[in-house]
């Protein structure tokens, strides 16, 4: 090849990009004819079962003459969100965990470390359910299939809603907290533990008064 054109190419930088959800539901790569950093367009499947990790790498500026292997270091585009149980749980069942009013849709500049463009907020539910008996750090959600949602800065609004129903009375209870202003960091574990702390059952006892009776006598309760 000519010097000069070796010179050419040394002037340039060239950079490699991958990402694995390759095909993967809700992703999309952009055009190959956009100009700049490629990007993708992602949207968390509905259904927890459905949610994938989604990993890119991307390497620095490399000159254009190079003739070195391009190292492609996987990270987590993600943010995996797990729940527990608290120190104060009492016995019983949580049917049903929802995470509200969270991003389910954005754009993650490969090499970057957040997303943007973010799509309406909504809401997601695992299907399975939880029996807990007390100890805290029982797993609410199944260790292997977490949230997997995309990172962010939480919009206003964002809550969590905890169906539970004790043991002791059977009675159903919907658990609220706000989460509005948290972030969600990219490639981390964000683990949040719940607590029923804020119930309190109060036993009753009631004591009836004898019937009266005759000179007769008579039997009651």
């Amino acid at each position: 090849m000519p010097t000069s054109c070796c010179r050419r190419l040394a002037a340039r930088h060239i950079r490699f990009f991958a990402n694995a959800l390759y095909s993967g539901q809700g992703s999309y790569l952009s055009d190959q004819t956009s100009a700049g950093t490629p990007s993708i367009t992602y949207s968390v499947p509905t259904t927890v079962a459905d949610q994938r990790d989604l990993l890119v790498a991307a390497t620095s500026g490399m000159a254009g003459n190079t003739a070195a292997a391009a190292p492609l270091s996987f990270a987590h585009a993600l943010t995996a969100v797990r729940f527990t149980t608290g120190d104060d749980m009492m016995s019983g069942r949580i049917p049903k965990i929802t995470l509200k009013g969270v991003y389910g849709s954005g754009s993650h500049t490969m090499g970057s470390d957040s997303c943007n463009g973010y799509g309406a907020p909504t809401a997601f539910s695992p299907t399975t359910a939880a029996t807990v008996d007390g100890p805290a750090d029982q797993e609410n959600t199944p260790v292997a299939a977490p949230f997997m949602l995309l990172p962010q800065t939480l919009p206003s609004g964002a809550s969590i809603e905890v169906v539970y129903t004790d043991d002791l009375t059977s009675t159903q209870r919907t658990l609220t907290a706000s989460i509005a202003g948290s972030h969600w960091p990219m490639g981390r574990t964000v683990h949040y533990r719940i607590s029923t702390s804020s119930i309190v059952i109060t036993t009753t006892f009631t004591v009836m008064a004898p019937a009266n009776f005759t000179y007769a006598g008579g039997r009651g309760t």
